[in-house]
């Protein structure tokens, strides 16, 4: 039996996110150049740091694997990095300054229960994929 690696999980989840990405956008002519951005909320800082950090070097490790093969069509995928310290008001934030200011095209995150129940009230039309477990009653709007 294969064993698989560490950093499926978050392979797969970034896979997805960046094929869903692409069947969305209308036109990639003029997309080709730029990179895809992908906004990732986690805890990188505080009590909860440890687990953000693997979750970080995770979603790292599988975007290097991911753009060392010309990227995904041929479009590179850029990371940007938001610490919530594991607060939901800093999720909450964190969420807008990466939809609003740093016009991510989809969400990984946030890490923790707290944190999503906060963040999923203000989730419109960003696609997003929280890499943990969150009950259908902490999801207002279960389709996203």
């Amino acid at each position: 039996m294969q064993k698989f690696p560490k950093n499926l999980i978050a392979f797969i989840a970034v896979v997805l996110l960046v094929g869903g990405i692409l069947l969305i956008q209308n036109s990639q002519e003029d997309q080709e150049d730029k990179p895809i951005k992908i906004g990732v909320l986690s805890i990188l800082s505080g009590d909860g740091a440890a687990w953000g950090e693997n979750a970080k070097k995770e979603f790292d490790l599988a975007v290097n694997e991911i753009n060392s093969e010309d990227g995904f069509k041929k479009r590179q995928i850029q990371l940007v990095y938001e610490d919530t310290a594991g607060d939901p008001k800093k999720a909450v934030s964190g969420f807008k300054k990466l939809t609003e200011v740093d016009h991510v095209e989809a969400v990984l995150g946030p890490l923790s229960q707290t944190e999503v129940s906060a963040v999923a009230p203000i989730v419109s039309n960003t696609p997003v994929v929280i890499p943990s477990y969150a009950p259908l009653h902490n999801r207002p709007d279960p389709k996203n």
